[in-house]
């Protein structure tokens, strides 16, 4: 349903959820959840615009799930960069190239059971906008 819910916790082999102000049990099933999350906006505090050379991921990403990973440059529009698929636990490295930007979001979208344990962004910074 339309339910918006704020956040999801685990504890004792049932899923708990919130959703305005109010806990909800959910009912166990086992049809994939879809589920996503974007990053804050990214700026390293630093006045130098910044480019991205790829980005590592520690997941365990279930048999049958899949994780898409997309970013936004400066605010635009979200472009994917990677679709990964039921590798299990693993480093995957999604190389990324867009322009320069002074700050970036980082979307992952998925279906299915994944955990995300570790993201680590390689950057490098180029001169400043006038």
């Amino acid at each position: 349903d339309s339910t918006p819910f704020d956040s999801f916790c685990e504890y004792n082999g049932s899923v708990y959820a919130i959703a305005d102000g109010e806990m909800w049990k959910m009912n166990g099933g086992i049809e994939p959840v879809e589920w996503s999350v974007v990053s804050k906006r990214f700026t390293y505090d630093m006045i130098d615009h910044k480019g991205m050379a790829c980005i590592w991921l520690r997941m365990d990403v279930s048999k049958g799930a899949s994780v898409k990973v997309s970013l936004s440059a400066d605010g635009g529009e979200f472009k994917e960069f990677a679709h990964i698929d039921d590798c299990g636990f693993s480093v995957y490295r999604v190389p990324i190239r867009f322009c320069k930007c002074n700050s970036f979001r980082i979307k992952l979208e998925g279906i299915g059971k994944t955990v995300v344990h570790d993201i680590e962004i390689a950057t490098h910074n180029g001169g400043r906008a006038i």
